[in-house]
C-alpha cells in the first residue's frame, strides 16, 4: 500500500501478526482516523491521521490473527491432478 508523502501522520508499531484488512476495519469501526496499516513479518504499523487523539493499542492487541492456508505450488497442484486422472 502506498501512502501519500504529503500526509502528516502518526505511526504506531506493534510486535504482532495481523490480518491488515480486518484490523483496519476494526480501527475504522472504533472511529479511528486511519490512513492505512502495513506489516513487516511479525510487526504491524498503524498509520493514523496526525490529529487523531486516541491510541490504537487496545484494538491491536484484541485483534485475532487468522493464519490462512498456504497456497499450493504449481508442482503440488499438478501432482494432485495426476493422482486424480491416473488414479495413482
Amino acid at each position: 500500500m502506498l501512502l501519500k508523502l504529503s500526509h502528516k501522520m502518526k505511526n504506531f508499531e506493534f510486535l504482532k501478526k495481523a490480518n491488515l484488512n480486518e484490523l483496519k476495519k476494526e480501527l475504522l469501526n472504533a472511529n479511528f482516523k486511519v490512513i492505512g496499516c502495513t506489516n513487516i513479518r511479525d510487526k504491524v504499523i498503524i498509520h493514523l491521521e496526525d490529529d487523531e487523539t486516541k491510541h490504537p493499542a487496545d484494538i491491536v492487541y484484541e485483534h485475532k490473527f487468522t493464519e490462512y492456508p498456504k497456497e499450493k505450488t504449481l508442482a503440488e497442484r499438478v501432482e494432485e491432478l495426476e493422482k486424480k486422472v491416473f488414479k495413482k
